[in-house]
């Protein structure tokens, strides 16, 4: 390691900055930290075995005010048991803080509350344990985190026969209290429909509600977290899906494995459509190398299957809407500013159809093609603003000759926002 990369390591003990230096100088844009980031990286990928280089890469990412990514990095040292590990509980500790989460940060500085620490660590332990107290006082570690977003909606997929489909404006409120390990979200959305579409109905207004337990473990150096979740969403007032779900997570040293199962619950009967009650099986699994680092590329894949629903139209037509389906999809996150940050996905899903209303020998197979652009620049550590664009393409093989003209259809969505967080 070069000599730079050991004296990064002692000023970042304290031994040459204290503790207060080091939060005031935490915006560093300077690239020199990113050239130190960049050759630790280099390093760990040649040792991942190298608790000092960890460290170092925590240290580098705090300053940098990456502390999402700085705290996988201390966890690394912790579990190699390395004799640094009480130093990056400790600046653990410290990017909770600058998360927003003292209870989080007073739980892992009350872990080595009787631990023989050295001077130089001792003043670092006093001074973020008065931090997370200043911050909590009390013992509520809540947080809570606030989306306001306003956009427009194609609407193409809804207006078939118009040249020039009608856009709808939309605005959505969300709403996010998180736990030490369970989370809740309410989520509101309103419309505001054409006059075309619909002359009586001038807004269509939903709202969803869920939960979520967390639950951790480490097991063969693995770390392991599983999360069961209840979602209810309501269109009009009545309850219109449920969807319990489950997702399992392993963090192993250099790779994350997520796998997600939704169960989805239509009720029939809805204001606005008429649906037949369904069930939908979602799979979702994804693989991540390296997911500590700031440029991402995770591919994943979807597996769907739809059950027992169909769309009553007002002709009296019915339009089986039941099918199976799976595709590839990938996702690419990075940092393009110190504050800057994009994220993009894209995803293709391949649809067999059951439609018992076709020809024995026709078979609906449709190909829907997803992509998702997020900008977002982080106004500060509990400010965030966003811009959004959706895209949905379904391509049929059976075109817009069959009874309904839904079947090609390209729908986007186009909105941005803000995000704020605060403890409670």
């Amino acid at each position: 390691m070069g000599w730079h990369l050991r004296l990064f390591f002692i000023l970042a003990m304290g031994l040459g900055l204290s503790a207060a230096d080091l939060k005031a100088q935490a915006p560093n844009p300077d690239p020199h930290l990113r050239r130190i980031e960049g050759q630790l990286r280099r390093e760990l990928r040649k040792n991942p075995q190298s608790a000092l280089a960890w460290f170092n890469l925590g240290q580098a990412l705090r300053a940098q005010e990456r502390c999402s990514e700085a705290l996988s990095a201390y966890q690394r040292v912790i579990r190699l048991k390395s004799p640094l590990a009480p130093a990056a509980q400790i600046y653990r500790s410290a990017c909770w803080l600058d998360l927003g989460q003292p209870a989080r940060a007073r739980t892992e500085l009350s872990s080595l509350h009787h631990r023989e620490l050295p001077p130089s660590l001792l003043e670092e332990w006093q001074y973020f344990y008065s931090q997370a107290e200043e911050m909590e006082p009390g013992l509520a570690p809540h947080l809570i985190r606030t989306e306001f977003s306003y956009g427009l909606d194609s609407n193409a997929y809804l207006l078939p026969d118009s040249l020039q489909p009608k856009k709808n404006s939309f605005w959505r409120l969300g709403s996010q209290l998180v736990g030490p390990t369970w989370q809740g979200d309410f989520n509101f959305e309103e419309y505001n429909l054409d006059a075309e579409q619909s002359p009586t109905q001038k807004t269509s207004r939903a709202f969803s509600l869920s939960l979520a337990r967390q639950h951790e473990f480490e097991w063969s150096s693995i770390d392991w977290g599983f999360s069961p979740q209840l979602a209810l969403d309501f269109l009009e007032g009545q309850l219109f899906l449920t969807r319990p779900s489950l997702e399992w997570v392993a963090q192993g040293q250099q790779s994350l494995w997520r796998l997600s199962y939704q169960l989805e619950s239509r009720l029939a009967g809805q204001p606005q459509a008429r649906y037949s009650a369904s069930i939908w099986n979602r799979f979702h699994f994804s693989y991540a190398l390296e997911p500590q680092r700031a440029h991402q590329w995770i591919p994943f894949l979807e597996v769907v299957d739809r059950q027992g629903e169909s769309l009553e139209l007002p002709e009296g037509e019915s339009l089986p809407l039941a099918y199976r389906g799976f595709g590839p999809g990938l996702r690419w996150q990075m940092d393009i500013a110190d504050r800057l940050s994009h994220d993009f996905s894209f995803k293709i899903l391949r649809k067999s159809y059951k439609d018992p209303a076709l020809p024995a020998n026709i078979k609906r197979l449709d190909q829907e093609v997803t992509a998702t652009y997020r900008l977002t620049w982080r106004w500060d550590r509990t400010k965030q603003i966003f811009t959004q664009y959706e895209t949905v393409i379904n391509s049929s093989n059976l075109g817009e000759g069959i009874f309904l003209e839904d079947r090609n259809y390209r729908q986007w969505l186009l909105y941005g926002g803000l995000i704020w967080t605060s403890p409670l």
